[in-house]
């Protein structure tokens, strides 16, 4: 299983805060946006990431390896970030991802909860299905109305 985490774009909604860093790079608790998305998904076991640059793409890869050296990252550019989506960025990662892999967007934060081993079977069992799942902020007590119903009925698959 590996990560692919979409960092290329600009963050122009955010104006001033992102001229001369990318969004990702921004700290929430005094860490990197980044930072903290990547600690979740090393502390579920996924230890391989693909990662799209684009916008200031030296300082994500730069502050990447100086956080995580004994991380090999695979960075994929994406030099028509500016003209391009999140689908093509992730489109651009297709030579890296020949398994099953999870897609992050590099300025989304998340509760490391929802990545849990389970969750993952889940998620797995429902991309060979072709299934949509949804999930709630509750996740370890419930998995929501929908969530649920499809733990049930893969439940047979995993």
């Amino acid at each position: 299983m590996k990560a692919v985490l979409l960092a290329a774009g600009r963050g122009k909604r955010l104006c001033d805060y992102t001229k001369s860093i990318p969004k990702s790079l921004l700290k929430v608790a005094n860490k990197p946006i980044l930072f903290h998305i990547i600690d979740r998904i090393l502390a579920n076991g996924i230890k391989e990431f693909v990662v799209v640059v684009g916008f200031k793409k030296d300082m994500i890869i730069d502050a990447l390896k100086k956080k995580y050296p004994k991380i090999n990252f695979v960075f994929v550019e994406n030099d028509i970030f500016d003209k391009t989506n999140t689908l093509y960025s992730l489109f651009i990662t297709k030579d890296q991802i020949k398994e099953d892999f999870l897609y992050f967007n590099a300025d989304v934060m998340f509760n490391k909860n929802i990545l849990i081993e389970k969750t993952l079977k889940i998620i797995q069992a429902a991309n060979i299905l072709k299934i949509p799942i949804i999930y709630t902020e509750q996740y370890p007590k419930g998995l929501g109305e929908t969530a649920s119903e499809l733990k049930k009925e893969l439940s047979q698959v995993i």
